[in-house]
């Protein structure tokens, strides 16, 4: 039977309630704990816990579902009915999702994730930042000039503070681009921990469901406007060449790399404008034995 336990205060808090639970897995139940982030008696959260510990876990067979409150801090009567009352909100917005079916993957191509993540990582490396740069790009892919991202200089008068943000457009030269490119292909044959990433990238690749494969409104092409799937920011599943293991990155102007692993075949459009027949250039090279 599933059972779904709801209550404020669980493991590692010393309650009666784990030994419901534990009780109730010993029967053989399946049992799910929805309950708040651990800061009882002390009024602070426990250590070995965050606000970025809520969220989904598992107590041996038991899945702990932890949602944020607000500790106790003390035991202010204020402060303590502000701790229960920011639980039970928390529990009723989370109960409205938790039965809910998971939805379908659905394409929407923006950069929101990719800049996200790489501006948390230079936030999480700091001053470390340059030296994963030149791993990435001068140690693995053995870039011969300067590669550089692009960064967004604060505005003080809007957004107090120092420092820049991190955007994901990257620029290199044509000679460094295929570089890089090779490298890709490299870690996707050799099966390296980069390439078992991408292959999962490309197992999880979700559908476009595009109308038509016409081109862009002037009717031009390239990889981004001719293929089926997407993921990781990579463009897959070209048309008539579905069944190979293809992938695509479309940048400004029409620049296109396209890294076919099965044939071991690289090819690399640097362009200013998207104005160039890219059926000829590219696909015909690809479908060809």
């Amino acid at each position: 039977m599933k059972i779904l336990v709801v209550t404020q205060f669980y493991w590692p808090e010393n309650f009666r309630i784990n030994d419901l639970v534990e009780g109730l897995d010993a029967r053989g139940h399946e049992v799910t704990v929805l309950t708040g982030l651990p800061n009882y008696p002390q009024g602070r959260l426990f250590d070995g816990f965050t606000y970025l510990s809520c969220g989904s876990s598992m107590n041996g067979k038991v899945r702990v579902i932890r949602v944020p409150i607000i500790p106790r801090f003390s035991s202010n009567k204020i402060q303590l009915a502000i701790n229960y009352i920011s639980f039970v909100i928390s529990a009723t917005i989370y109960s409205f999702f938790l039965f809910t079916k998971k939805s379908k993957p659905v394409y929407n191509y923006n950069a929101l994730a990719t800049n996200t993540i790489m501006n948390y990582v230079i936030f999480k490396t700091g001053d470390d930042f340059q030296k994963i740069l030149n791993k990435v790009f001068r140690e693995d892919a053995k870039i011969k000039n300067s590669v550089f991202f692009h960064k967004t200089i604060r505005s003080r008068e809007k957004m107090p503070g120092e420092g820049q943000f991190g955007r994901y457009s990257f620029y290199a030269d044509r000679y460094d681009y295929l570089r890089i490119a090779k490298a890709v292909m490299d870690h996707w044959n050799n099966d390296t921990c980069v390439g078992k990433y991408l292959k999962t990238v490309y197992e999880r690749r979700i559908n476009k469901n595009k109308k038509n494969y016409d081109g862009d409104r002037s009717g031009q092409f390239d990889v981004a406007m001719y293929t089926k799937k997407y993921g990781g920011q990579f463009h897959f599943d070209i048309i008539g060449l579905s069944k190979r293991k293809i992938l695509g990155m479309s940048g400004f102007g029409g620049q296109n790399i396209v890294i076919d692993f099965e044939k071991k075949r690289i090819i690399v459009v640097n362009s200013r404008d998207r104005h160039y027949n890219w059926k000829k250039i590219v696909l015909k090279k690809l479908k060809q034995k």
